[in-house]
């Protein structure tokens, strides 16, 4: 008897849980290698208040005894792992200190988080940088608008947006500093905090990717207010969305300077907020209004500063492709639109650091736009992604700018991505299971896979099926004589058993999935498929085709 075993992933068909850390989980390829240097920080005092990372004109700067980081190399973490949403902040204490010497191994000089993360995220990381005192890892922090507020108001201004926000802020300064007590609440991190990270912060990035209708209305609900900080003030003709982040970068920056430290701080922006103008841009809403960063300044005296801080991503919006001096720039004698784009930021905000803290593309077999050159949302392999991600930050250096982060250390189950968002149902379970197609969720350096171990082994052998409680799903006295099934988090596993050995070898070996009702009519040869979704297709030979039901 033949036995032939498959692996597919049907969206939507199989829903099953994980454990809290029991992903297979498989790092980049190829490590990167970076000379070793001294890297123990080195703070200068200044108005006697420790710094350091400093701003210079367009100048980032971590003070350490090698001398002046100048790019700074770095990767963003989430707070949560597949098989859970984002809000059960499920990372354990032993993933953090498994992945602090794997990020360091890689090359990257900064952790960036978004967010105030449990107590043990910041035990464990000052736990590594002490006993690696030339070799750490150095913090940029976020703080998070509270998007449930947010979303409910639709306006940055309004008393529960703005009070939320300052609590927060109060909330993240004091925890990075060990000097927190935070109470409970669902979907926030909570706890006693003791662990003082502070010396290795370079840098607070404020608030969130802001919803350009949500910016359109600040604007108009607060039309000529103004702000004038301690140490950072809005410019006369700020906008009413850069005055609420002039108020919060300095409040972020006074609570900084009264527990004895300047540290840089910004506000997240992205493309369809950016302050440029995108005339070739299709969608009205990706060039609706815009945010500057140059319309925030420090006050005189403060030796803190600001950046400009931007989440950039090559395959979108899709101005990129057409705009003059951004499609058409060139780079290394081709056109190049990530680094046309990078340039128009850069030529901007000329005299203030730029850094690009989110970038990137991911891997996956489903793709949700396509990028020029070739740097896809989605459709790549791990090596392939993992190269273009290198690429992407060749480029940002060689830009000029202060820095990258890429997106992100490890996959994120819970994100969906609209060409399959239809597909994934329920949609409070989405996290509990990997879809190759949905890309969104595939940006990992550390790719997080299915179990603690495979399924099984494609090895032609049926043995080991039958010890570990697989299901028959078909069974007949014709050619196909047992279909046995089984799943994990990411796929579903089938063993075919035949009594003619010719077949899916010799003779082609259709096999029909139906998982929805309404499925094709008719197999791709015009033969009826009975409601089928899906058709695989194997033999004659070692080649096999997949199709997939075209519905009206």
């Amino acid at each position: 008897m033949r036995s032939i075993a498959v692996a597919l992933v049907v969206a939507g068909m199989v829903m099953a849980g994980c454990g809290d850390s029991g992903q297979n989980t498989r790092a980049a390829p190829d490590e990167l290698r970076f000379e070793a240097l001294d890297l123990t920080p080195t703070p200068r005092v200044v108005g006697g208040l420790e710094q350091l990372a400093s701003v210079d004109g367009d100048r980032f700067a971590v003070h350490t005894a090698a001398g002046d980081l100048t790019f700074l190399p770095g990767v963003n973490l989430g707070s949560t792992v597949p098989g859970h949403a984002p809000g059960e902040l499920a990372v354990s204490r032993e993933d953090y200190r498994r992945w602090f010497p794997m990020m360091r191994s890689a090359g990257f000089r900064v952790l960036r988080v978004y967010t105030i993360l449990p107590p043990g995220f910041y035990e464990e990381f000052r736990a590594f940088n002490l006993a690696h005192p030339d070799d750490p890892l150095f913090l940029a922090h976020g703080i998070w608008i509270p998007e449930e507020d947010l979303y409910d108001e639709r306006d940055l201004l309004t008393p529960v947006v703005a009070d939320a926000f300052a609590a927060e802020i109060d909330d993240a300064v004091a925890a990075v500093f060990g000097d927190a007590e935070i109470a409970p609440r669902p979907g926030h991190a909570a706890g006693t905090y003791s662990a003082d990270v502070s010396p290795w912060l370079v840098s607070w990035i404020i608030g969130v990717e802001l919803d350009p209708e949500i910016v359109v209305t600040t604007n108009a609900e607060g039309m000529g207010i103004d702000y004038s900080g301690t140490r950072f003030s809005a410019v006369p003709d700020a906008s009413p969305t850069e005055v609420f982040l002039a108020a919060g970068m300095d409040r972020t920056a006074v609570a900084t300077a009264e527990r004895g430290r300047l540290v840089p701080v910004a506000f997240v922006n992205w493309p369809t907020t950016d302050p440029l103008l995108h005339p070739t841009e299709p969608l009205s809403s990706e060039d609706l209004v815009g945010v500057d960063a140059n319309h925030i300044v420090a006050e005189p005296g403060h030796e803190g500063g600001t950046f400009a801080s931007y989440h950039a991503y090559p395959y979108y919006p899709d101005f990129q492709r057409d705009e003059p001096g951004i499609a058409d720039a060139l780079r290394n004698g081709r056109p190049d639109p990530y680094a046309g784009y990078l340039r128009a930021l850069r030529d901007h905000h000329a005299g203030m650091p730029v850094m690009i803290t989110e970038f990137g593309v991911p891997s996956g077999l489903g793709s949700a736009h396509d990028g020029p050159l070739g740097r896809d949302q989605g459709g790549h392999d791990e090596r392939e992604k993992l190269r273009i991600d290198a690429e992407l930050l060749q480029i940002i250096a060689e830009e000029g700018l202060a820095g990258g982060y890429v997106f992100a250390w490890i996959d994120e189950w819970f994100k969906f991505t609209w060409n399959t968002i239809d597909l994934e149902r329920p949609g409070d379970r989405r996290a509990l299971w990997m879809n190759p197609f949905t890309n969104e969720a595939q940006f990992g350096v550390l790719a997080a896979e299915p179990g603690d171990r495979p399924v099984t082994v494609l090895d032609g052998r049926s043995d080991d099926w039958r010890q570990d409680n697989s299901q028959a799903i078909a069974e007949d006295d014709g050619p196909v004589n047992v279909v046995r099934a089984r799943h994990d988090e990411g796929w579903l596993w089938l063993l075919i058993e035949t009594s003619d050995p010719t077949l899916g070898r010799d003779r082609r070996l259709d096999l029909v999935v139906d998982t929805i009702s309404g499925g094709a009519g008719t197999l791709p040869d015009g033969r009826r498929a009975d409601g089928g979704d899906f058709v695989l297709r194997l033999g004659p030979g070692d080649e096999g085709q997949f199709f997939v039901a075209g519905h009206a």
